[in-house]
């Protein structure tokens, strides 16, 4: 039986469940016994309570049920993506970026960490899931918005990681390393006259345009803590 206060989590593979035979879903009844119930590619409609019932026989016919909650997961196909990190970063820089889940049921927990260390709710946005009309499956966002520091360079490289999760049963990461964008010196040389040229023409930095599309603004600076 299922003690009430467990609630099982299944994701849809084979299902054995400890439960009641009398219900209206199509079970292995090969597989099925008094106690034990099994089921056979399960889906997430299958969620709900289940109850166990055990009578005595005559005088008392004594009866006492057993209930307790079940929930089928429809994990996503694919890992999270990362969208609206640019190439190169440098300190004081504004990091904008989102993390998307596709198509779940539920929709996943999304966790931000830099260097593993997971990064304050103050510059996190969570949006509100988005369900497919169609398949009833969810789509979760979470944006992340800081200002680059010095410490979240660890040998020249910051390292930025989503995490996808739902329950004990799915659990996804993405992680991308993006360099610092240091200063360099663009060339040096000879005039035609013989004086020599320095065309060290100050900081240098490669930067490329954030994708606007998938960013939100808060004006907002975070330090991180050196992993």
């Amino acid at each position: 039986m299922i003690p009430p206060a467990q609630h099982p989590l299944v994701s849809r593979t084979d299902l054995v469940l400890s439960t009641v035979l009398s219900f209206h879903i199509l079970h292995q009844r090969s597989l099925s016994n008094e106690s034990h119930v099994v089921m056979k590619a399960v889906e997430t409609n299958y969620s709900g309570k289940y109850s166990c019932e055990v009578s005595a026989d005559a005088p008392s016919f004594h009866t006492i049920i057993v209930s307790g909650d079940l929930e089928v997961i429809e994990p996503p196909i694919e890992q999270p993506s990362v969208t609206g990190v640019q190439a190169r970063y440098r300190p004081g820089d504004i990091l904008r970026a989102n993390c998307t889940s596709h198509n779940s049921k539920p929709a996943a927990n999304l966790t931000w960490t830099i260097n593993d260390v997971p990064i304050p709710p103050q510059y996190v946005k969570l949006f509100s899931p988005m369900r497919d009309a169609f398949t009833g499956l969810e789509t979760s966002i979470a944006g992340v918005n800081f200002m680059v520091a010095h410490d979240h360079f660890v040998k020249g490289k910051l390292k930025l990681k989503c995490s996808a999760s739902i329950h004990q049963l799915y659990h996804e990461t993405i992680e991308q390393l993006v360099p610092e964008d240091r200063p360099r010196i663009l060339a040096t040389g000879v005039s035609a006259s013989g004086h020599s040229i320095n065309l060290y023409q100050g900081t240098v930095h490669e930067t490329e345009p954030t994708d606007q599309n998938d960013a939100y603004l808060t004006v907002n600076g975070y330090k991180g803590k050196r992993s």
